[in-house]
């Protein structure tokens, strides 16, 4: 079992976070917890051998199918006996049940603690009622959070059967004093005060408490499970055969329809699928309707990319037969992709394609509503004018229920869809979304403001220009990407990762000395990350700035002595350092030594450090033996520049002389 993190500096283990991934899972397959079980109710049967229980569950009228969480018992209508209120994660989130089952004649006792020298609320208390007929004790510890995520009444309940007579309550408060109260009567409710020996009664409130069995009233089920999307997300270019083979681009059938459609209808379907069939027979009695919303239908037969599906030549039969008055064609497997990433994007639930389902876009290839199911025509109808709805209305239609919007509140991430599609490959299409949506439309950074969404949008901005250098870089594209990283940095200085990204690019592009300003910048904003000061030790040491790359060289290791990168470069510059005062060739040596050791004397580079280093101690032969070892690795891995490099520093201490690096590193 996963244990949480005792404080929050720790970091989470591996373990622990994946026990939270594989809950959200769960969930997202519509799974749960508990797995569905029923609530369970266990009766005490007593008994001299131990305690016994039965399972009365189905009797009780408790097992219901919620997925249960919170459970709090409470004397709610004050008869003597105690009510239920049940929380679930599902629906009914919250139910109440009415004890009616007491037995008429039983009697009960309730008592409600008051602290003076403990907690008020006498938490942790214990009370013991000593009962005369039959001589017997019954026991309750007043708790806080006795049940998951519920509490309880502090009313503490205790139930007499048919006994009439207490013969004394002792409570242990909390701060360890014992106090005793005689001869308390059955039916009564008591205020019980720590160190007053008088119990005072609690009388009741005169009031009329009315409650009623309410049924539960789930509304009807659709068809189809319809989602509407809050934003028009826009798709990558759509294409599909036609049952001859040819290929038909969205955008040139939209143009060739006439009058223009307002809406366009895909929808997927096999011959194998009664409920795709008796969906194409709806749609074609409804084409004329269709016509009159601006609504054009394409149907998609998806029988090649299924193990059910047949040939073609089936689907074409069929739809000749059914003389659907709609465009038809082949779907292929990059629509059903895309169609299928769509909705795993859009809704938290996971589920497997199933068919039949429909795409509504509007004619700019813009996402509106997703059906999963059959798609009942009026609800298609209703949905078409979503296609020229504002956001507001997306956002309000996209909820099956009232309510007010705190979107004021939160910031929402435009983002969300260009990481979809990059998770789903589709990189052209994220980059085109992150343009769009956000690199184009604010060129310029907002002016920060007491509104904080204003920095929010900025940091957004910065992010957009973040992925969009990383993708170009991958695209070998390193001046336009190092374009987007100075727009990172601008549109948010206070970034870190802005910070890195731009020192990091300037770095590989040979500008060392512009590179020391953003990485000094990331080190001071995450003074844990450790690439960052790295990046910076480096950008240092090939400005010639050798003693500030030291340092920081140095503070690398104090954060993670296995920095084999750094310990490498480190001692390579105690050892061949031009100034004298920085050169420290015992330390270039011991930390060449560890680094060689820890990489099993198999890497060249280090190997040729130790060499620089065993020359700068004076030990040439030791540094001409290392020297030969690291030229023969550095050629077997075809290392030519590192090979012919070492080469020149052996001839230096073949004649006992050391290596000196320039005022420009090696």
């Amino acid at each position: 079992m996963s244990q949480s993190p005792l404080d929050a500096s720790q970091e989470p283990g591996e373990d622990y976070l994946a026990a939270w991934e594989s809950l959200a899972i769960l969930f997202s397959e519509g799974k749960s917890f508990s797995g569905h079980e029923r609530n369970c109710a266990f009766l005490n049967l007593g008994g001299d051998d131990g305690p016994r229980f039965a399972n009365v569950s189905a009797a009780s009228g408790l097992d219901f199918e919620d997925d249960g969480r919170g459970l709090a018992l409470v004397d709610w209508d004050h008869d003597g006996d105690l009510d239920l209120w049940f929380s679930n994660r599902n629906a009914p989130r919250v139910r109440f049940l009415r004890n009616d089952a007491t037995p008429v004649g039983n009697r009960y006792l309730a008592v409600r603690l008051r602290g003076t020298k403990c907690n008020r609320d006498a938490i942790g208390a214990r009370l013991e009622l000593h009962l005369q007929k039959p001589n017997r004790v019954l026991i309750r510890t007043l708790k806080t959070g006795d049940a998951f995520i519920s509490q309880s009444s502090k009313w503490n309940h205790f139930g007499l059967g048919r006994e009439t007579e207490v013969e004394q309550l002792v409570v242990r408060w909390p701060d360890g004093q014992r106090q005793v109260f005689p001869a308390l009567t059955p039916d009564q409710h008591y205020i019980l005060v720590q160190g007053e020996s008088a119990p005072s009664v609690w009388t009741v409130p005169k009031r009329q408490l009315r409650l009623a069995t309410t049924p539960i009233d789930l509304p009807p089920k659709p068809s189809a499970t319809r989602l509407v999307l809050s934003q028009k997300p826009p798709l990558k270019a759509l294409t599909w055969k036609t049952f001859d083979g040819q290929t038909v681009q969205f955008e040139s059938h939209v143009a060739s329809r006439s009058p223009a459609p307002q809406a366009v209808l895909l929808s997927l379907w096999a011959t194998w699928c009664q409920p795709c069939l008796h969906e194409l027979q709806s749609l074609s009695g409804a084409a004329d309707k269709l016509r009159e919303h601006g609504i054009e239908v394409i149907t998609m037969n998806v029988d090649q990319l299924t193990p059910e599906g047949d040939s073609l030549g089936k689907a074409q039969q069929m739809l000749d037969r059914m003389k659907l008055p709609f465009s038809a064609g082949v779907g292929t497997p990059e629509l059903i992709a895309q169609v299928e990433l769509l909705f795993q994007r859009s809704s938290y639930n996971r589920r497997p394609f199933a068919l039949p389902t429909s795409l509504l876009l509007d004619p700019q290839q813009r996402a509106v509503v997703i059906y999963r199911g059959p798609l009942e025509v009026p609800m298609l109808l209703e949905d078409a004018r979503l296609t020229r709805a504002e956001p507001p209305e997306l956002l309000t239609a996209a909820v099956p229920f009232p309510g007010r919007w705190g979107l004021h509140m939160y910031s929402t991430s435009p983002l969300a869809y260009a990481e979809a599609y990059l998770e789903g490959g589709y990189v052209e299409e994220a980059k085109k979304h992150l343009r769009n949506r956000l690199i184009e439309k604010y060129p310029e950074p907002l002016p920060l403001t007491a509104n904080h969404g204003q920095r929010d949008l900025n940091q957004q901005v910065a992010k957009a220009h973040r992925v969009m250098g990383r993708l170009l870089s991958q695209e070998d594209q390193p001046k336009q990407a190092l374009a987007h990283w100075r727009r990172a940095v601008q549109f948010n200085p206070g970034s870190a990762l802005a910070q890195f990204d731009l020192g990091r690019a300037l770095l590989n592009g040979g500008g060392a000395r512009a590179a020391i300003n953003p990485l000094q910048a990331a080190v001071e904003l995450a003074p844990t990350e450790i690439q960052a000061r790295f990046q910076l030790a480096v950008a240092l040491h090939q400005s010639g700035e050798h003693a500030q790359a030291i340092l920081q060289y140095g503070k690398v290791l104090e954060d993670n002595s296995n920095a084999l990168d750094a310990a490498n470069n480190l001692a390579w510059l105690l050892a061949t350092c031009p100034a004298d005062a920085l050169r420290d060739p015992p330390r270039a040596v011991a930390l060449a030594e560890r680094t060689c050791a820890a990489t099993g004397n198999q890497q060249p580079d280090a190997l040729g450090t130790l060499a620089a280093a065993y020359a700068a101690a004076g030990r040439f032969q030791s540094a001409v033996t290392t020297a030969r070892a690291a030229i023969r690795l550095a050629e077997a891995e075809h290392k030519t520049n590192l090979s012919r490099d070492i080469q020149e520093r052996l001839q230096l201490y073949l004649s006992e002389k050391p290596y000196r690096e320039q005022q420009s590193s090696r």
